[in-house]
Parts: structure tokens; C-alpha cells; sequence
């Protein structure tokens, strides 16, 4: 009976030491914070690269201007450009000072939702520094909204741009 005993210990002890593991393990993963710019949006739609200024400033616009405006309209805001580096600043025909390339600017679109519409959410709800709506065929195929964010230098710019004849 004694080693019957002692098989029975060594199979609760297992299964204590297993339990354990697994608790630790779920504790980890529970504590574990995922890395995000706000409650909406993920670093790969901002085209975030692994810079800590360039993530400041896409934090502050996300947390400022992005996720508010998310909140507003109970839907789905979609990113078409944020983040840009020289490069594709360039080949997308970006100004040569273009708040993309700092991750200051997004340019963005919500579906169902009319750009002039958002663009006067933006405009009387919540901060930016510029504010540019784009309406169909003015640059691209279709409509969609331009805005920077400044941290504690917003110049409160508005623009609409009309279709090209």
C-alpha cells in the first residue's frame, strides 16, 4: 500500500506543478499589454515604422483626433494613408514637408458616411491642425478627409478641394 500511496503523490504532485505552469502561463498572457496606438487602431495601418517619435506623433493624433471621431460615429474609420516615408511621399505626389512623414497626417474615409459630413464632425468636435476634405475626382478616385494633429500647435487649417473639370 505504500508505494501505491507514494504513485498517488507523484501523480498529484504532477498534476499541482502542471496546474501551476498553466496558471502562470495564463497570468503572463492576461498581464501582457498589446502595444497599440489607441482602442482602434493598429500600428500596421498606420504604416507605423519602429521609430519613437514618429509613434508619438501617430499615438497623440490617433488618441486626439482618430479614436474620438471612431467613438462619434459608431462605425468604422478607415485609413487610406498615414505614416509615409520620403519615398512614397514622393511617388504618391505628397508636398515636400508633408506631415505623413512625421506621423502627424492620416487621410481617411468612413464607409456610409459622407466626407463632408466627417469633415464637419472633425471640424467642430475635435482638434486638428489641418483639415482637408477631398471631394471626388479633386485628387484620386474618390472622396476623403485629410487631418494633422500637432501636439500643442495646431494651426486649425481648413481646406475643400472641388472636382477638377
Amino acid at each position: 500500500m505504500g508505494w501505491q500511496f507514494s504513485k498517488f503523490l507523484l501523480r498529484l504532485l504532477k498534476i499541482s506543478l502542471l496546474s501551476f505552469l498553466i496558471g502562470q502561463i495564463i497570468n503572463r498572457i492576461m498581464k501582457t499589454k498589446i502595444d497599440r496606438p489607441g482602442k482602434y487602431f493598429t500600428w500596421d495601418e498606420l504604416n507605423a515604422p519602429n521609430d519613437v517619435t514618429i509613434r508619438k506623433n501617430l499615438r497623440s493624433l490617433v488618441q486626439n483626433v482618430l479614436d474620438p471621431l471612431r467613438e462619434i460615429l459608431g462605425q468604422p474609420v478607415y485609413i487610406t494613408s498615414a505614416y509615409r516615408d520620403r519615398e512614397k511621399n514622393e511617388s504618391v505626389g505628397g508636398v515636400p514637408n508633408s506631415l505623413h512623414m512625421s506621423g502627424q497626417a492620416v487621410d481617411l474615409y468612413s464607409k456610409g458616411i459622407s466626407p463632408d459630413y466627417i469633415f464637419n464632425v472633425i471640424k467642430t468636435m475635435l482638434p486638428y491642425d489641418q483639415l482637408i476634405l477631398y471631394r471626388p475626382g479633386a485628387r484620386g478616385k474618390f472622396p476623403f478627409i485629410h487631418v494633422s494633429y500637432l501636439e500643442g500647435k495646431n494651426r486649425n487649417q481648413t481646406f475643400i478641394t472641388e472636382r477638377k473639370p
